[in-house]
């Protein structure tokens, strides 16, 4: 709590773009929807500011493949919407 403030008092949303047209990494996403694997640096966000909803979206490339997820939105660990 360096700038003295309650990470459950930070409330919004945080709107990430990401370049990568292939989407978000699995690696970046990992654990949301599944308890069972160490979460991935976005849960891990998530879980820190429990009020902030996260949406996170992505460049798109047609003549890219996709291999992670283009947009998602999560809440306190949790997709939402």
């Amino acid at each position: 709590m360096k700038a003295g403030i309650d990470p459950k008092d930070v409330v919004g949303i945080l709107r990430l773009h990401q370049s990568n047209p292939a989407g978000v990494c699995r690696k970046c996403y990992q654990g949301l929807g599944n308890d069972k694997v160490l979460p991935g640096v976005l849960k891990q966000l998530s879980i820190k500011y429990p009020n902030l909803i996260i949406e996170v979206t992505s460049e798109i490339d047609e003549s890219i493949k996709v291999t992670g997820r283009l947009n998602l939105k999560i809440k306190n660990g949790e997709y939402i919407d």
